[in-house]
């Protein structure tokens, strides 16, 4: 079974303020991002578990004015606005297990089946030496997400591998929505070939509700910290900019919920989910980056260790292409 084909709908959103007055100055008006993220793309191992895939189209565009969000922070440098769809996977570690295992967890189900489906608002400002972001999130998860159509046909036709038909038992039906807020500040800004940096992130909604605060840093050739490729913010970055550099970060993760893990937050409305997670757990990424012009690449890898459950270790990567103009 062909997954769904998600349009983007910010292709007609783009469509409408077209008419609009773009900001002035050198630089890029649109942004298109295509990415994915899987633990197939880990060399070293492939679990396919816990979360499994994800699949998005972003468009980020620039606007003089848009909802009256441009007046926002008047001392920002810059800003810019985005809209994203994207499907994202979770699956347990035994995916195979007998009927009674997944109605009762206590028997050693780790965690339930969960897809979600959702679409994006962001509107990002730059400013001298950081840049702060908001964002709205509203989707669906369960069976409408057609999460488990998009991993069926991954697996038949992509990577030939086993077909879960446990999907049935995943979390049902229900509305998403969460706000989220991200703040990232460069410690060096006058460096040139290496730079450190501290972020700070929070989620509340019925989706996530969490806080992470990390520490990163990055070495080669790189942009601003508001205008690079590994925040999503190369839509600002100057026409022939060239980047080719490697970053980490390490940070540290408060939750208090996790919908994909725990379902309705108001009540319990599947057999599958967890009653409870851990609350606090380290998490780190590495990556290399490299931008010229129009382009963008770049492959993450995202490392947890003990998120949702205590003592498991969890590694994804994402790889993004980017194409300005």
């Amino acid at each position: 079974m062909k997954p769904l084909f998600y349009i983007n709908p910010a292709f007609l959103f783009l469509l409408w303020i077209s008419p609009l007055r773009a900001q002035k100055g050198e630089g890029f008006k649109y942004e298109i991002t295509l990415s994915t993220d899987n633990d197939a793309l880990v060399a070293w191992q492939n679990k396919d578990r816990y979360y499994s895939f994800g699949l998005g189209t972003e468009i980020a565009f620039k606007s003089d004015r848009l909802l009256g969000l441009e007046k926002l922070f008047p001392s920002k440098s810059d800003h810019f606005f985005s809209t994203e769809v994207k499907a994202e996977g979770y699956t347990p570690t035994n995916k195979f297990a007998s009927i009674e295992l997944f109605k009762n967890p206590s028997s050693g189900f780790d965690r339930p089946f969960a897809g979600i489906l959702y679409g994006n608002f962001k509107v990002n400002y730059a400013f001298k030496r950081s840049f702060v972001d908001f964002s709205v999130l509203a989707g669906v998860m369960g069976p409408l997400s057609s999460s488990d159509a998009i991993q069926e046909w991954f697996h038949k036709e992509i990577t030939g591998g086993s077909v879960f038909d446990a999907w049935k038992y995943q979390i049902s039906n229900q509305f998403i929505f969460n706000l989220r807020s991200k703040i990232v500040y460069d410690f060096t800004p006058n460096n040139n070939w290496i730079d450190l940096f501290g972020s700070a992130e929070g989620q509340l909604g019925n989706l996530y509700i969490d806080f992470t605060s990390s520490l990163g840093l990055r070495i080669g050739k790189f942009g601003e910290i508001n205008q690079t490729v590994a925040f999503g913010n190369s839509i600002l970055s100057k026409n022939k900019k060239f980047e080719l550099y490697l970053q980490s970060s390490i940070g540290t993760t408060l939750a208090a919920f996790n919908g994909t893990a725990q379902g309705n937050i108001f009540r319990r409305n599947s057999e599958n989910t967890l009653d409870t997670i851990n609350h606090s757990y380290i998490k780190a990424s590495s990556g290399i980056y490299f931008s010229y012009h129009k382009v963008s690449i770049a492959l993450d890898h995202f490392f947890s260790f003990g998120e949702v459950i205590p003592n498991e270790d969890h590694v994804y990567a994402r790889f993004i292409a980017k194409f300005r103009f």
